[in-house]
């Protein structure tokens, strides 16, 4: 799973730029000249960064490449449209009733249904779940947390402070493993345990082992499974006629969207995902805008399915990034949104909607390294409709580094999340949380630097790094960027992150593999995949003995090997924004000369 449009890596995420908006100011746009506008040309989140010049979205999506799309916008509380784009499967065109995985996408509807159950029960955001739970219990804490961690609120805000980042998913012809054995990391999980790693209530972390929690919760206490419980509480109630909280039957998977790796199907075909709140929901574009409306409508204190208590749950923020189930982003005011985005093996999708007004967008894609080209779709859509905040590109400014940018170079602790740290390389400034989450940051014409992505906007004064209209963060001597211990996990072992690489120079890492032929998926990455998390580049298999760059968050590894032997697996990262590489090689005979 992945969540880069929110930038939820980078807790220094700042308020968007915002502009003058009210209902009665929003354009006038058919859907008809909204779509030809998406499909003449796509915006850049920065104008002037060199970027090739615009396409539109046909050509950008074979540039990905990507086989499907499907994308619905409402506009003014009332769906305004929705398309499907390409191919859910060879031959088999997207249309709006196409079913995605949704990703991390299930803990948001999820959280709509949680507490409605919540509410109903009488169980409050705040009460300790662990006397509710029948079929397992956390580990005593020796001390005990000074905060309640096991509580609804810490859960769904991802403020508890557990490890366990996400889940690769499971093959639908294996077995797979219980709530009790995900939450303990014991086979067949394919993950580790989900445990402490930080205390209750010091900020965000985001956790799928978290969400995991609750479905335990929702099945335990309300003695039904959780596709039940979220059918009657959630999906039913909002007419949410194209979702579902387990996979498809064999006999009705023509409806369903088939998974990629480029325009490839994913070999084995869609991960099953008994994670449920976390990764299993199958849904629509029309169905997630539906919910999203639906909580629109009940914050404005307007009829809704969806109860006043839990629309000021899912827009009020808990932490940093935060509300209960969803993100929070834009600030505050007139472009505020909350969402969520999704990525399982094959699917990504995005989900935002508008506080303070009834427009929003969902997109879904049934293939993978689609972030850059659906914060194209967001920001082009901004601009069409005049969304505060996504309306237009940020204009930059000259990127000569002023003489005091060397006085910005250091390690800032935030209130929440993990430490930021801002590096010069090649005379530019660059943002990082970890070796390999390398951030360009572009000096716009307002003074303050972002991302390609548009975010987050800082500020450099003498007291430190501003975010937003925060104060400033003080600085810290600049530290060597450090690297826990790396794990290769796929196919050939389960998914578990059970094979350490052995660390044989700074940054430079070895492992020895005994592989059988034929095609394998891996990926790289720390115990919870919380600070690492190192992936492929392209569906294109790795070529023996030649270097691959790599990317960060997201796409897995694919290997063809010819025969079955022994291998080695060399890894680089250097301390600088250079790609992490790998290098697999047979291990019969001499390695190449580096």
């Amino acid at each position: 799973m992945g969540l880069r449009a929110w930038a939820v890596s980078s807790v220094l995420s700042a308020l968007l730029l915002s502009g003058a908006s009210g209902q009665d100011k929003l354009p006038v746009v058919t859907p008809e000249q909204a779509i030809a506008e998406l499909r003449r040309t796509l915006d850049a989140p920065l104008r002037g960064t060199g970027q090739p010049a615009p396409a539109g979205l046909t050509a950008r999506m074979q540039q990905v490449p990507l086989r499907g799309l499907s994308i619905a916008v409402f506009h003014q509380g009332k769906l305004h449209w929705a398309q499907g784009f390409g191919e859910a499967r060879a031959g088999v065109p997207v249309t709006p009733e196409t079913r995605f995985q949704a990703g991390s996408i299930s803990k948001a509807v999820a959280a709509l249904g949680v507490l409605a159950l919540a509410e109903s029960r009488g169980v409050g955001l705040d009460d300790d779940l662990r006397p509710m739970l029948k079929r397992w219990q956390p580990a005593i804490e020796t001390p005990a947390p000074d905060a309640p961690r096991y509580t609804l609120r810490r859960l769904l805000s991802h403020s508890a402070g557990l490890g366990q980042h996400g889940f690769p998913g499971y093959s639908r012809d294996g077995v797979l493993p219980t709530l009790a054995q995900i939450l303990d990391g014991l086979p067949p999980a394919n993950t580790g345990p989900v445990r402490p790693v930080q205390p209750a209530g010091q900020g965000f972390r985001y956790s799928g082992g978290g969400s995991t929690i609750v479905q335990l919760w929702v099945e335990d206490f309300g003695g039904e499974s959780f596709a039940t419980q979220m059918q009657q509480s959630v999906l039913q109630p909002l007419g949410l006629v194209n979702s579902q909280f387990e996979p498809p039957a064999r006999a009705d998977e023509a409806r369903f969207a088939m998974s990629h790796q480029g325009r490839e199907p994913q070999p084995g075909g869609a991960r099953v995902y008994p994670e449920r709140q976390a990764a299993g929901l199958w849904s629509t574009p029309t169905d997630i805008a539906t919910a999203l409306m639906a909580v629109q409508r009940a914050a404005a204190g307007q009829p809704s399915p969806v109860s006043a208590a839990t629309a000021r749950a899912v827009t009020t923020a808990q932490t940093a990034v935060t509300s209960l189930g969803f993100f929070i982003d834009g600030g505050k005011g007139p472009a505020q949104r909350f969402g969520h985005n999704g990525s399982n093996q094959g699917f990504e999708s995005l989900a935002t909607a508008f506080v303070n007004q009834g427009d929003g967008v969902v997109i879904m894609a049934n293939g993978q390294n689609t972030w850059a080209l659906m914060e194209a779709l967001l920001r082009t859509l901004g601009r069409i409709y005049q969304w505060p905040g996504l309306a237009a590109p940020l204009a930059l400014a000259d990127q000569t580094l002023p003489p005091e940018a060397v006085r910005w170079v250091g390690t800032y602790e935030p209130r929440q999340g993990p430490a930021q740290q801002v590096r010069l390389h090649g005379a530019a400034l660059w943002l990082t949380t970890g070796a390999g989450s390398w951030q360009r940051l572009w000096r716009t014409e307002a003074g303050a630097y972002a991302t390609e992505f548009g975010q987050p906007l800082l500020r450099f004064t003498a007291q430190g790094v501003q975010a937003g209209d925060e104060a400033p963060l003080p600085r810290q001597a600049l530290a060597p960027l450090r690297w826990p211990a790396v794990y290769l996990r796929g196919s050939l072992n389960n998914w578990q992150p059970t094979q350490a690489l052995q660390a044989i120079g700074p940054g430079r890492w070895r492992l020895a593999l005994d592989l059988p032929g034929g095609r394998h998926e891996f990926k790289l990455g720390d115990a919870d995949w919380q600070a690492v998390d190192l992936g492929g580049t392209s569906n294109a298999a790795i070529s023996l003995g030649a270097w691959t760059r790599l990317r960060t968050r997201g796409g897995n590894l694919v290997l063809d090997i010819p025969s079955s032997g022994r291998y080695q697996l060399e890894l680089e990262v250097s301390d600088s924004p250079r790609p992490p590489r790998l290098r697999l090689s047979s291990a019969a005979g001499p390695m190449p000369r580096r």
